[in-house]
């Protein structure tokens, strides 16, 4: 929209519609986009559940073999998102 800007260092939901100004570090989503928390929260929240598995694997099946070998208690459950 004209006249919105976004602030450095944001994060926007995919599918968000932002129709006001964001400002910096924050994490913003929905329609009409809202503030959901800071970018710093969202990064110490989910330090936790990264796995950091990019380029560790040749194929597919390794990267599966790996995350399906992993503890139940580093995926995100359902109820915890809604926090």
């Amino acid at each position: 929209m004209p006249g919105v800007t976004i602030g450095e260092g944001c994060l926007i939901a995919a599918g968000s519609v932002v129709t006001k100004s964001v400002p910096k570090n924050c994490v913003v989503g929905g329609n009409p986009a809202k503030i959901i928390c800071s970018t710093n929260d969202f990064l110490n929240r989910n330090h936790f559940y990264n796995l950091n598995t990019k380029g560790k694997f040749k194929n597919s099946e390794e990267k599966k073999a790996y995350l399906m070998s992993i503890p139940e208690e580093k995926f995100i459950k359902k109820e915890l998102l809604k926090k």
